[in-house]
């Protein structure tokens, strides 16, 4: 059998349907497209399995990706933790394709923009001990030394830190040690 007959054949049926995914059509046609409305496109694109394995957990295999009852690509996933490669019917077929993730578009076409003026504090704290990565801080006010060295249980919230000025070591919460921003060092403010 040629694969343009296995193609125009398969099984479209909705319980051999797979999900299409317009962020991955958008980086195999490099469309450079951003905001692209997921549930929209999957009305007018729809997928399915033209052979199907599982590999662990996950189904791979190729899927044929129709518009309307045009057969415009196949996607193959051979393992679990492959990536996906594309393969379009036509040069015709790419661009019907890469037409629709355009019109899919929102119509935000501006980044997420930060509000540079937010009051974020000279500090931050994890909350797991196994998270903790630096060194210096601060506990009450206090300048501390976080001392410790290799791995805490898991799932342990407390660390061992010895404050700076008396030597005492104690056992705190993650949550109460205040880690420093990461700035250059003219910039660091005091500990408090």
């Amino acid at each position: 059998m040629k694969l343009i007959d296995a193609i125009r054949n398969v099984d479209r049926s909705e319980s051999n349907h797979n999900s299409s995914d317009p962020d991955e059509l958008n980086t195999a046609l490099e469309a450079n497209l951003y905001y692209v409305d997921w549930s929209s496109f999957n009305e007018d694109v729809k997928e399915y399995w033209l052979t199907k394995w599982l590999c662990t957990d996950t189904h791979v295999g190729d899927s044929v990706g129709f518009i309307g009852d045009e057969p415009v690509y196949l996607r193959r996933q051979t393992a679990r933790r492959s990536g996906h490669t594309y393969m379009f019917v036509s040069l015709e077929a790419a661009a019907r394709v890469k037409d629709l993730l355009i019109k899919h578009c929102s119509d935000r076409t501006e980044p997420n923009l930060l509000d540079l003026d937010e009051e974020i504090g000279e500090t931050y704290t994890v909350k797991w001990a196994n998270e903790v990565l630096v060194k210096h801080g601060t506990y009450n006010g206090q300048a501390v030394t976080h001392t410790h060295q290799g791995w805490y249980e898991t799932l342990k919230k407390d660390i061992f830190v010895e404050i700076d000025d008396t030597g005492e070591k104690i056992t705190i919460p993650c949550a109460d040690y205040l880690i420093p921003l990461h700035l250059s060092p003219k910039e660091k403010p005091p500990c408090q």
